[in-house]
């Protein structure tokens, strides 16, 4: 059995893009819950979805965890749905969403390639 959890982009009713997860067993759709209960959490993490370390928590992307509701309104309104972790690591589900979090925030990455 093999699990992903990969992003795809959804119309607002107010015409805005967003972000969100679709969570996938054997390559067919399932919720949340039923993901969460064949990978359940391990560390703080969601069940690992395949072995190229994603998902995975950012440390440089942290906030302080009194900032969560802060940076989870400001990852809405750049179309980026993100859990984040009780000490206030983002967790980026796949490459794509730990680019949208780089990008949204002004960043660049100059030990990876990130497609830009």
């Amino acid at each position: 059995m093999t699990g992903t959890i990969r992003t795809k982009k959804t119309l607002l009713d107010n015409g805005d893009w967003c972000a969100v997860p679709e969570y996938l067993i054997d390559g067919k759709p399932v919720t949340k819950e039923a993901f969460d209960a064949a990978f359940p959490e391990q560390d703080g993490f969601p069940g690992m979805t395949h072995g190229a370390g994603w998902p995975m928590a950012s440390d440089a992307l942290a906030v302080h965890p009194d900032q969560v509701p802060e940076a989870r309104e400001r990852d809405l309104r750049h179309g980026i749905t993100t859990d984040y972790l009780p000490d206030g690591r983002p967790v980026l589900r796949d490459r794509a969403h730990r680019k949208a979090m780089i990008r949204s925030l002004g960043l660049i990455d100059r030990n990876s390639y990130t497609g830009y």
